[in-house]
């Protein structure tokens, strides 16, 4: 076969592939080229853009609080030359509008308990001070801002510890956590501060004690409230501990006049677990154990419920035998 006819073919081909190539390029060449002219044209312009802001608010009045910490946000609408925009979108991160309050004039909303307001127009030259100096501040949304204030109250409150204690075999806690302090002054808007009985440490963990020791701990984050402190120590008495027992007598309370109640048996045997160190200190009268005349309406059976109205503060594990009892009542 003869192929010299697809060489030439071939040949042929190249040059003009070559040529179409070739003036592909150059068009392209103008067509970016008068883009470029096209875009720093455009550049070279004025427009006016849409940004939105976050809002943060300072120099409160120092008898109010934030009631929530919801973010406020407000669009404002600037004119600059493309190039300005350009470069701010690029470089720019919005970081927070401030607002002084000290310099607004803040009006409480008609018929509401915390809400507050402020026109904005008050604020336009103080944020377009914030803003880039080559952009003009046109507008700005929305005209009026709510805001959610409440009275600063004060309170004392106790820590709750949240130690959680795991001990060795035959050790205890002799007493209880003493914490240092014991309470802290907390303060927020009342609507918190009404529902605040206690502020809680982080959960903390101690696992296999056998001896005294000490240690501090985080106070939680409550959100919109606030505390003096932030961190509390603790202190653990842990000692071994050993078993007590006594046969304690049985009192009748809500006893009405005239009545006599007899508990059968007159007297209950209580056992408890004490520290060995403390073992001495504790006698038959530092219990009372008490049966309720008021519960005989609602008893099941017969028998009473016998209850521990006091013990020592540094025994635990107090049980009672028998639980119920029996009883017979007489009149004077």
């Amino acid at each position: 076969m003869d192929t010299r006819f697809f060489k030439q073919f071939g040949e042929a081909f190249s040059k003009r592939k070559i040529k179409i190539d070739e003036k592909v390029v150059i068009f392209l060449f103008f067509l970016f080229f008068a883009s470029i002219l096209w875009y720093l044209n455009k550049l070279n312009r004025e427009y006016t853009i849409d940004l939105n802001y976050q809002v943060r608010y300072f120099n409160l009045p120092s008898d109010k609080v934030f009631v929530n910490d919801e973010q406020v946000k407000v669009k404002i609408k600037v004119r600059a030359y493309g190039y300005t925009l350009l470069k701010f979108k690029m470089n720019s991160v919005l970081v927070p509008l401030n607002v002084d309050l000290s310099q607004v004039k803040l009006r409480k909303l008609t018929g509401s308990k915390n809400t507050y307001f402020f026109t904005t127009n008050r604020i336009q030259t103080i944020l377009a001070d914030q803003l880039n100096p080559d952009m003009q501040l046109e507008q700005l949304l929305p005209d009026t801002l709510f805001l959610e204030l409440s009275k600063m109250v004060m309170k004392r409150v106790p820590v709750r510890s949240m130690l959680h204690l795991n001990f060795e075999k035959q050790y205890m806690l002799c007493g209880s956590q003493l914490l240092i302090p014991d309470t802290i002054m907390a303060s927020g808007p009342a609507p918190l501060m009404d529902t605040l009985t206690a502020w809680p440490t982080q959960s903390e963990t101690l696992d296999n004690l056998h001896k005294s020791t000490t240690g501090s701990l985080s106070l939680v984050d409550i959100t919109g409230l606030s505390s003096n402190i932030s961190r509390i120590d603790y202190r653990l008495e842990v000692e071994k501990f050993t078993e007590g027992s006594y046969d304690v007598p049985v009192e009748t309370i809500n006893l009405p006049s005239g009545y006599q109640l007899q508990p059968l048996p007159s007297s209950v045997h209580v056992t408890y677990m004490v520290a060995m160190s403390r073992y001495k200190e504790v006698t038959a009268s530092n219990f009372k154990l008490v049966i309720d005349y008021s519960e005989i309406a609602n008893r099941l059976g017969d028998r009473l419920k016998v209850n521990v109205s006091s013990q020592p503060d540094f025994v635990s594990k107090v049980t009672l035998d028998p639980v119920f009892v029996e009883y017979i009542i007489q009149k004077d």
